[in-house]
């Protein structure tokens, strides 16, 4: 019981440290993309979080610890609402909904 309960600890650090990797990768990715204008970037980024919000990991996490899941999700949701931003101001394009 206990080795199996080290296990479970285990693979929700993993899982948790990726998911972080993945949200700091995009708060980077659409930095440099709302300081360059760089629109394909910003886009990029859009949809790594439609990747994101559709990853087994977090839905695993998610019904587990739903607070971290959360907020990391959230830090990728962040990262795309800095990615409009450059696409409208070059682009007039308004991308609520979808990157394109």
């Amino acid at each position: 019981m206990k080795q199996h309960f080290i296990n479970e600890l285990d693979s929700l650090s993993s899982q948790i440290s990726a998911q972080g990797e993945l949200a700091e990768r995009s708060i980077h990715n659409a930095i440099q993309a709302f300081s360059s204008g760089d629109t394909e970037q910003a886009r990029r980024v859009m949809v790594h979080d439609e990747i994101i919000d559709r990853d087994d990991a977090v839905d695993t996490m998610r019904s587990d610890h739903r607070t971290h899941a959360r907020d990391l999700e959230r830090l990728a949701d962040l990262a795309t609402d800095i990615c409009r931003q450059p696409i409208y101001l070059r682009t007039g394009c308004i991308t609520r909904h979808k990157p394109d």
